[in-house]
C-alpha cells in the first residue's frame, strides 16, 4: 500500500516562494522617490520666483525684497554676484528705482538657472520612479506567480483532511482522532493570530473582490500611464524648440489637457471615502488625491490588528481556493513596459540646457505652475502601483498563510493515523493509503 513515506517531511519551501515566512507589507510599498516639488529647493525657487514678481509688478525694489532672498544667493551665481557688488544695505528701505535695473536682471538669469535644474531634477524624478516601478512589477510577479503554483498542492491537502475526517469520525479512534484533529488546528490558529489584520480577515472573507480591486488598479495603470508619459514626451520635445512664449504655452497644453480622470479609480477611491468635496493640498491633483485615499484605506486595515475568525479559519483550511493573481501583474508589466520604455529612454536624453534664454518670464509664469501637477500624477501612479503591492502581498500571505496551516494540521493528523493504522479496517486503510500517496505525489515526495 506504498506505507513507506512519511508526510511529516513535506514543506513550501523558499525556492517555491521566495519570502514565505512573511511577504511584509511595508517591502510592498517601499521606499518613495522624493518628490522634488517637495524639497526645499523647490520652495526657495518659488521664494525667487514670487520676489521677482513683486519687484516687476510694482516696478520698484527695496530692502526687504533683498533680504527674502540674501540666504538663498549660494544657490543663485546670479544673485550672489549681485549681493557682491550690492549688498542689502546699498537698496533703499522704502521701494524705490536704486539697483533696480541691474536686480531684475539677475533675477532673469537665475530664473532660467532654477527652471533648468527644476526641470532636471522631476526628469529625474519620473525615471527614478518608473523604474522602481518596473523592480515592483517584476518581484511582486514572481512572488504571485509562486503562490499560485501552490494551488494544486492545497488541494491536495484538502482534498487529503476531507477524506480523512471522514473516515476517522468513525473509527473505533474516532474521540482521539478528533483530540488531534482539533489541537493542531488550535495551534495553528493560534500562529496565524499572531500576524493577522482587519486586511487579511477581509480578504479571507471576500478575495473576489480585492481581486476586483487589483484589475481595477491594473486598469488604471494601463490605460492611463503610456500615455500620460507619452504626453511628458511631447511636451519636453516642444518646450526645448520653443521660441515663443506662445511655443511655451503649446507645450504646457499637451500636459494640461491630458485627462487623467478614470471611472474605474474614482469608484473605488469613493467607496474608501474619498470625496470630490474634499480640499486638495496645494499641487495635488484629484488623481494624486483618489490614489492616495485608495492606498491610506489599505495601510490602515494592515495596522488594524485582529483575531482570525475562527469559524472563517475552519472552513478555509478546506475550502480556501487560491486564485490565478499572477496575470493581471504580468499583463499590465509587459503591456506598459513596452510603451513606456522608449519614452524613459527619450526622457534621459534630455537636455534641459537647451531651453531657450529670454523667456524666463514665460517659464516663471507658465512652466513652473505645470511643474506641480506633473509630479502629483506621478505621486498618484506610485501611489496606484503600492496599492497593488499591498493587495498583493496580503492576498499572497493569507494564502501561504492557510496553506503551511493546513499542511501543519495534515501532518499531524497523519502521525496519529499511521500510529493507530491496526486500528482501522483494510477498505479505510486503502481509501487514508491513496489519499497520503496522492498529496505526498502533489508535493513531488519520492516514496518506495
Amino acid at each position: 500500500m506504498g506505507a513507506n513515506f512519511d508526510l511529516g517531511l513535506l514543506s513550501f519551501e523558499s525556492a517555491e516562494v521566495p519570502g514565505n515566512e512573511e511577504i511584509r507589507a511595508d517591502a510592498a510599498v517601499g521606499d518613495e522617490v522624493a518628490n522634488p516639488i517637495h524639497s526645499k529647493e523647490f520652495d526657495d525657487m518659488q521664494t525667487v520666483f514670487d520676489t521677482y514678481e513683486t519687484i516687476t509688478t510694482r516696478r520698484y525694489i527695496c530692502r526687504d525684497d533683498m533680504l527674502k532672498i540674501k540666504e538663498l544667493a549660494g544657490s543663485y551665481p546670479s544673485l550672489e554676484k549681485l549681493l557682491k557688488k550690492f549688498p542689502v544695505n546699498s537698496f533703499s528701505q522704502e521701494p524705490s528705482r536704486i539697483n533696480y535695473d541691474v536686480s531684475t536682471e539677475s533675477f532673469i538669469k537665475s530664473a532660467y538657472t532654477a527652471v533648468v535644474k527644476a526641470l532636471k531634477d522631476i526628469l529625474t524624478f519620473i525615471g527614478e520612479s518608473l523604474r522602481k516601478f518596473w523592480d515592483f512589477l517584476t518581484k511582486t510577479g514572481q512572488q504571485t506567480a509562486a503562490v499560485d503554483g501552490m494551488e494544486g498542492k492545497l488541494r491536495a491537502i484538502q482534498t487529503y483532511l476531507k477524506e480523512v475526517d471522514a473516515i476517522m469520525v468513525n473509527t473505533k479512534v474516532a474521540e482521539d482522532y478528533r483530540k488531534t484533529r482539533d489541537a493542531a488546528m488550535t495551534n495553528q490558529y493560534h500562529n496565524l493570530t499572531k500576524r493577522w489584520t482587519k486586511f487579511r480577515q477581509l480578504h479571507l472573507e471576500t478575495p473576489g473582490k480585492f481581486l476586483e480591486d487589483l484589475n481595477a488598479l491594473a486598469g488604471v495603470i494601463t490605460t492611463k500611464l503610456p500615455p500620460y508619459i507619452d504626453a511628458v514626451d511631447t511636451f519636453l520635445t516642444e518646450a526645448s524648440k520653443a521660441e515663443t512664449e506662445q511655443d511655451i504655452e503649446n507645450a504646457i497644453a499637451k500636459i494640461e489637457l491630458f485627462d487623467m480622470g478614470s471611472q474605474q479609480l474614482l469608484l473605488l477611491a469613493t467607496r474608501m471615502g474619498y470625496s470630490a468635496r474634499d480640499k486638495l493640498g496645494n499641487g495635488v491633483t484629484p488623481f494624486q488625491a483618489q490614489a492616495g485615499a485608495i492606498r491610506g484605506t489599505y495601510r490602515g486595515l494592515i495596522n488594524e490588528r485582529c483575531a482570525i475568525d475562527r469559524e472563517k479559519y475552519n472552513t478555509a483550511l478546506t475550502a480556501y481556493e487560491i486564485s490565478a493573481w499572477r496575470e493581471g501583474i504580468e499583463n499590465t508589466m509587459s503591456y506598459v513596459k513596452g510603451r513606456v520604455e522608449p519614452t524613459l529612454k527619450k526622457i534621459d536624453g534630455f537636455n534641459a540646457d537647451n531651453l531657450k534664454q529670454g523667456l524666463e518670464d514665460a517659464y516663471m509664469n507658465r512652466l513652473v505652475p505645470s511643474f506641480k501637477a506633473l509630479t502629483s500624477i506621478l505621486a498618484g501612479f506610485t501611489a496606484v502601483e503600492q496599492s497593488m503591492g499591498l493587495l498583493t502581498h496580503n492576498r499572497n500571505n493569507v494564502s501561504l498563510g492557510i496553506a503551511k496551516a493546513a499542511l501543519e494540521v495534515a501532518k499531524k493528523i497523519d502521525q496519529m493515523v499511521v500510529a493507530n493504522k491496526s486500528s482501522l479496517t483494510i477498505a479505510e486503510q486503502n481509501i487514508i493509503w491513496r489519499q497520503r500517496s496522492a498529496l505526498s505525489a502533489s508535493f513531488g515526495a519520492e516514496q518506495d
